[in-house]
C-alpha cells in the first residue's frame, strides 16, 4: 500500500512539473519573441538615416542632451533604449534646434535601463 502511494505521488508531482514546464516554456517563447522582433526592427535604423526615419520607431528620452546627441527609448518599450549621434543638417551653427533632416553618424547597440523621467 505505500509502494503505491509514493508511486501516485510520484506521478502526481511529474504532472504538475510537466504543467509547469509547459507554461514557462509558453511565456519564455512569448517573450523571446518580442524581444526579436523588436531587435529586427531596431537594427534597420542605420548610419546615415534622418533624425525623423529614428523617430518613426523611437521617441526622446528625458535627460541631458544637444542637437547632435541624445538617448532615445523605443516606442514599445521604454526600458529599450539607443544612443544617438547625429550630424547637423541645415543651419549647423544653431546648436539648439534640432533638424528632421540631421543625419545619423552613429548608433549605439540597444540596452535596457530604467525610465529617465524629468
Amino acid at each position: 500500500m505505500r509502494k503505491l502511494f509514493i508511486l501516485i505521488m510520484i506521478v502526481a508531482a511529474m504532472t504538475v512539473f510537466t504543467g509547469f514546464q509547459n507554461r514557462v516554456s509558453e511565456n519564455q517563447k512569448c517573450d523571446c519573441q518580442f524581444v526579436g522582433e523588436s531587435l529586427e526592427n531596431i537594427s534597420k535604423i542605420k548610419v546615415g538615416m534622418t533624425r525623423k526615419d529614428l523617430l518613426k520607431s523611437f521617441g526622446e528620452e528625458g535627460g541631458i542632451s544637444t542637437r547632435t546627441q541624445r538617448h532615445y527609448v523605443y516606442n514599445k518599450c521604454m526600458l529599450i533604449k539607443v544612443e544617438v549621434k547625429f550630424a547637423s543638417v541645415g543651419d549647423a551653427q544653431n546648436k539648439s534646434v534640432e533638424s528632421m533632416d540631421d543625419k545619423i553618424i552613429e548608433i549605439s547597440k540597444p540596452y535596457l535601463e530604467a525610465a529617465i523621467i524629468d
